[in-house]
């Protein structure tokens, strides 16, 4: 089964900075959704467009048991540029790495970029954040 019971330490920072980063109405994505629990949570708190992707399609497969979420199997590559105002991924500094010039390509002008999924001894490289937020030893980027 896939993550995103909502305990572990680098799921609750994204929660925390989503609580504090969605806008009404924003376009979000989230990116390695798993359990799809950083998209719902979008959703509840007001973004009026979210999809979730994630390369596993049995994460997609559980995903789906959330209700409202358009899920793909696939990654960022699959969308548009431009076009997300918010964007969570909680996955591994290797990961983030190889996906950063797509993040940047979908993510909107003044979007934000919400990254964790890495302990602080090995934070993924190629990232300018504006805030920083830390439980125990991870680590949860604002770009």
């Amino acid at each position: 089964m896939a993550c995103g019971t909502g305990r572990h330490p680098a799921t609750q920072l994204c929660l925390q900075a989503l609580e504090k980063y969605v806008q009404p109405g924003a376009a979000a994505l989230d990116v390695g959704t798993g359990s799809g629990i950083l998209a719902q949570a979008a959703l509840l708190l007001g973004a009026g467009r979210v999809a979730a992707c994630d390369i596993d399609s049995e994460a997609v497969n559980v995903a789906r048991q959330r209700p409202g979420l358009p899920l793909f199997v696939g990654s960022a590559h699959a969308v548009r540029s431009s076009s997300v105002d918010l964007i969570t991924a909680n996955i591994d500094s290797a990961a983030l790495e190889s996906l950063a010039s797509e993040l940047e390509r979908v993510r909107k002008p003044g979007g934000t970029l919400i990254l964790s999924g890495f302990p602080e001894m090995d934070p993924p490289e190629g990232f300018h954040p504006v805030e920083l937020l830390r439980r125990g030893e991870w680590l949860c980027l604002i770009c």
